[in-house]
């Protein structure tokens, strides 16, 4: 019997990364992440996988494996333990990081913490997790043993062997793997298989931002960072030790990983060093460095705050530099660009990883890739974690340096055989982006986001409707938000007649009231349409009149 696996997000975008394999009847889950699409304009700032095609299958979940803390890999396992009770296998830092998803989402699931070469048997599934250098410690890799042979998943990793915890990514038991012949597939990040050459250390950060706390003597200093790149957070709250700055976090996910940090013994805080961000103005600007979120351009979070002019206890002046160290997520480079304008605009000196080199990236390039397929001799290659262009760059690479694998390049949604070390696809399924405006917010609905979208550019035309006893119907209007009031009222005597038409002919054919509405706002959104070039959206009120 073949090995399935099913593809719920990751594959096509930056984000939501979550797969399910499935052998011999027992399914095991690789991560379940979040993403943060570009519709923050229409209040939503992530999406969800849709997890309700495991709904039939959830009691067949055997394990839920996480490969590492990051958002896009963890941010949606509480929502998963609605649904699914497996067990929950992760690394030390991992389950920190997640267990205010699973806080969140009232999970129930048992979280049991896995060491580095530590092998568990899950189900029929035997996993080994392997070390990898990523951007947030104990990050793994997967050797998972199947009936199909070894599926090796790489986690997001890069060949750094100067790593900030001394953890590098050991290729040792894959090379020993591909040298047995027992890789059946390899599952690889390809996030930056269009880059050449290798990704630069952490360590290579460190010049920079000593450069920027050097030349800022004097100056208060905002630093933002993903919280959850803990390797970048350490060196910045170090660089601030070193040059006698107190530190302040600010934002939740901030503070939240400062209370890890120190909790797991990562990092060893002194007496009066970190400060609460409340009391920031207690201290000289050349005292402090605040760390905080929002380098994505986030809207609410702490930096987007603090550009607007809307942050609590930061005015931002031109004795402030924020140092930026962090780069775009691919598809978020325009709300980067515009915090980097607001930023400037408000005065304070802005240090981004265009001017100085004050950020690498946490996954490999090119060329650690093809050392990776080199040491795995893989039968089959599937890139995961990328863009379209990024897994078909994998593929390209594949296919030279393993040209008899079977290589195949799928998005989300896609169900794929594994068999005698061949891929294949085998079916299709519905994977949709859930929308929430927060992690804990209910579902909006594309509907609701269509309108949203119609909104902010039509406004809204209001229509009321009272049906008179003797048979008469009265209309009055109202808009709110309309691009041209003129315009608006031009047209105002010819859309109320029109609809008077509508509601008089659908009454004389019986159309009660409640049916009333949605059939004349659907006719008169066309009629609008047709007549103003604008698409308001239509809303139409019926009410009998009150015969008192």
């Amino acid at each position: 019997m073949p090995v399935n696996l099913k593809f719920l997000g990751g594959l096509g975008d930056i984000g939501r990364n979550c797969m399910a394999i499935e052998d011999e009847g027992e399914i095991l889950i690789i991560d379940a992440g979040l993403y943060f699409p570009e519709l923050r304009a229409f209040g939503i700032d992530i999406a969800f996988p849709d997890f309700s095609v495991l709904q039939e299958v959830a009691d067949r979940v055997v394990g839920i494996v996480l490969t590492h803390g990051h958002e896009d890999h963890i941010g949606a396992l509480g929502e998963l333990s609605k649904l699914i009770k497996a067990p929950i296998f992760g690394s030390r830092v991992t389950l920190a990081i997640a267990s205010k998803r699973l806080v969140e989402g009232g999970a129930t699931n048992e979280v049991r913490e896995v060491g580095d070469y530590e092998t568990r048997d899950i189900g029929k599934f035997r996993v080994t997790f392997y070390p990898v250098a990523h951007s947030v410690p104990d990050s793994c890799a997967l050797s998972i043993e199947t009936s199909e042979g070894v599926i090796y998943h790489s986690g997001d990793f890069k060949l750094d062997p100067t790593p900030l915890d001394a953890r590098t990514t050991d290729l040792k038991p894959l090379r020993d793997l591909g040298a047995e012949d027992r890789v059946a597939l390899l599952l690889l990040d390809a996030t930056n298989a269009e880059e050449p050459g290798w990704t630069e250390s952490e360590l290579a950060v460190r010049p920079a931002i000593h450069d920027v706390f050097e030349a800022s003597a004097g100056r208060r200093i905002i630093c933002t960072c993903f919280a959850s790149h803990i390797h970048r957070v350490s060196q910045l709250i170090q660089e601030a030790r070193s040059a006698g700055r107190k530190v302040a976090p600010a934002g939740r996910s901030m503070i939240r990983i400062f209370e890890i940090i120190e909790q797991l013994g990562l990092m060893t805080f002194r007496t009066g060093e970190v400060i609460d961000i409340r009391d920031v103005d207690k201290h000289e600007p050349g005292e402090i460095a605040v760390l905080c979120t929002g380098g994505q351009g986030e809207p609410r979070a702490a930096l987007a705050l603090m550009a607007r002019g809307e942050h609590r206890q930061i005015t931002l002046t031109p004795n402030d530099v924020v140092l930026m160290s962090s780069g775009a997520i691919p598809g978020n480079e325009s709300d980067v660009g515009h915090l980097i304008d607001q930023l400037v605009r408000s005065g304070a000196e802005v240090v981004h990883d265009g001017m100085l080199k004050v950020h690498v990236s946490g996954h490999a390039k090119r060329d650690e890739l093809r050392e990776v397929i080199r040491q795995a001799r893989p039968k089959a290659v599937l890139p995961i974690h990328g863009e379209y262009r990024h897994m078909v760059a994998v593929r390209t690479l594949a296919e030279k340096e393993v040209p008899n694998a079977s290589v195949l390049v799928v998005e989300d949604g896609s169900e794929v055989s594994l068999s005698g070390g061949r891929l294949e696809v085998v079916g299709q399924f519905p994977a949709p982006y859930i929308y929430r405006s927060n992690a804990q917010g209910p579902v909006v609905t594309n509907r609701v986001i269509s309108e949203r979208k119609t909104l902010q550019s039509g406004g809204v035309l209001f229509f009321f409707l009272v049906l008179q006893d003797n048979g008469g119907i009265t209309v009055t209007t109202d808009q709110v938000g309309w691009l041209n009031a003129a315009l608006f009222g031009e047209h105002l005597d010819e859309l109320t007649g029109e609809l008077l038409k509508l509601a008089t002919a659908a009454r004389d054919r019986g159309v009660d009231s409640d049916d009333l509405e949605n059939h004349l706002e659907a006719k008169m959104r066309r009629w609008t349409r047709r007549i103003t070039q604008n698409s308001p959206h239509v809303v139409v009120i019926v009410e009998a009149a009150n015969g008192d």
